[in-house]
């Protein structure tokens, strides 16, 4: 009988381990060689760094949907059709004349199904509280982009400058959460072939969208110096069709629908940093372990 018990207790709790043993997540990006699938990733950039290391035709697909996301084979082509993402526009003006950043953020969720005002974004977006000073040689002192807001974002008599993609990936993060990707740091090429496939992107960019050194700055913070220009400027792609670049400028009367060259507007982008993000809708796939 001891024996029984025994082996019915070994049973009983092999059972319990496997009815609570959790479920995986598949994969949200499959890396794609022609037709064959060569590797799955969750994050997209790393996908594409992946795919970019091949001299083959790649593509990159939404493991649950089977939809492109991005391919080198786009790249290739000097021409292609036009599809403009119908995402909402809204101004940053009058209420955030430095509030191009929160804006543009609120058009990325709203196009995306998050329906969250620009005032709300621009009360939760982190700041650098640091003041803007000069120490006794002159040299500017200010806080940092890449951690929080630099500035008054609300008036524009006063010292402001404005934020980079971390904090605003965090924003979105607290809305889209791990929806949002943030693509930094690739080739202009990569988020265009990505705005192609109907994905809009937020960037950051000059506000002439070109190569801008009208308005050099450099000043220290507690991380190290900053050097760019205040001419900084954030839109967003909507489009894109080989030439031109389109996209939504929040600062402009008539910025919906605004186009750019492509090369210089890839200029200003470099310039700024080649700063990046965008949401990918999926419903997560549970597979049994």
């Amino acid at each position: 009988m001891l024996q029984i018990a025994r082996s019915l207790a070994t049973a009983f709790q092999q059972a319990e381990q496997t009815v609570t043993q959790p479920k995986v997540m598949s994969k949200k990006f499959t890396v794609y060689q022609g037709e064959h699938a060569v590797g799955d990733f969750d994050d997209l950039k790393e996908a594409i760094l992946h795919a970019k290391q091949a001299s083959h035709t790649m593509s990159i697909r939404l493991t649950k949907e089977d939809r492109t996301l991005w391919s080198n084979e786009d790249q290739k082509k000097e021409a292609r059709k036009l599809t403009i993402v119908d995402a909402p526009y809204y101004s940053q003006l009058p209420e955030l004349p430095r509030g191009c950043e929160v804006t543009t953020l609120a058009m990325l969720l709203g196009v995306n199904g998050f329906s969250v005002d620009k005032m709300v974004l621009a009360r939760e977006i982190v700041r650098d509280p640091t003041p803007l000073s000069y120490d006794s040689e002159q040299n500017m002192r200010w806080g940092n982009p890449y951690k929080g807001f630099v500035g008054d974002m609300y008036d524009a008599k006063k010292p402001g400058f404005g934020v980079f993609h971390k904090p605003i990936e965090e924003l979105a993060r607290k809305y889209a959460g791990q929806q949002v990707m943030n693509l930094t740091d690739l080739d202009f090429s990569d988020i265009t072939s990505i705005v192609g496939q109907g994905i809009p992107v937020w960037v950051i960019v000059t506000s002439t969208f070109a190569q801008d050194n009208s308005r050099s700055v450099k000043w220290l913070t507690a991380d190290g110096p900053i050097q760019t220009t205040r001419n900084e400027h954030s839109v967003l792609l909507t489009g894109f069709d080989g030439t031109y670049v389109y996209f939504h400028d929040p600062l402009r009367q008539a910025g919906k629908g605004s186009r750019r060259a492509v090369s210089t507007f890839e200029q200003g982008w470099n310039q700024m940093g080649k700063q990046a993000i965008t949401i990918i809708l999926q419903n997560e796939k549970i597979v049994d372990n």
